[in-house]
């Protein structure tokens, strides 16, 4: 420019810390000069993601939680801590990613119905936090087994009771489903 200044675009392709200088060669009307350096911090911004869990799953059985952690180019990001929340609660174990970014927990399931995962990573270094991760449902089911009590003195035209009867411990989760008896002729 007219002024003596000058612009240079530069695309960062690493994260980290880069040093810069400018440097003017001498050109026979001006002599040579250079800057100091300066060092310019990169941070990346990072993906986390918690991968699907298929079901169905069981009350009372360990499941694998996997995901990933990656900087905005896909590029794993190894040995970092992980945060997982599980039904919105934090689980309170030390969680890290491989040198694949993969980051695993084995969660002993203990909760019937609808359950949630979720994750978050702090940053460190250059790599920027990340509390946002998408949120994983999956549905936990308890086996039922159902006996009928012995039906005795049974008569034409008179009413009986039927009773049915839970043999798991899982009582409190059958009141609430719908139940059916039926009788045959």
């Amino acid at each position: 420019s007219d002024d003596g200044t000058f612009t240079y675009d530069y695309e960062t392709t690493t994260v980290g810390v880069i040093p810069i200088s400018a440097v003017f060669e001498d050109n026979g009307f001006y002599l040579g000069s250079a800057s100091s350096s300066q060092d310019v911090i990169v941070n990346a911004p990072t993906k986390l993601v918690v991968d699907t869990i298929t079901g169905p799953v069981n009350v009372g059985t360990n499941i694998d939680i996997t995901g990933k952690l990656t900087d905005a180019n896909d590029n794993p990001i190894a040995a970092q801590d992980i945060t997982l929340y599980i039904n919105g609660e934090a689980v309170n174990a030390e969680i890290k990613t491989d040198n694949q970014g993969v980051f695993t927990y084995s969660y002993s399931v203990n909760k019937i119905g609808i359950n949630n995962v979720s994750a978050a990573y702090a940053g460190k270094d250059y790599y920027l936090a990340n509390d946002t991760s998408n949120e994983v449902e999956f549905i936990v089911e308890s086996p039922t087994v159902i006996a009928l009590d012995e039906i005795t003195d049974a008569k034409v035209n008179e009413e009986i009771t039927i009773t049915v009867n839970n043999l798991k411990e899982n009582k409190i989760e059958v009141e609430k489903t719908k139940k059916e008896i039926s009788v045959s002729k």
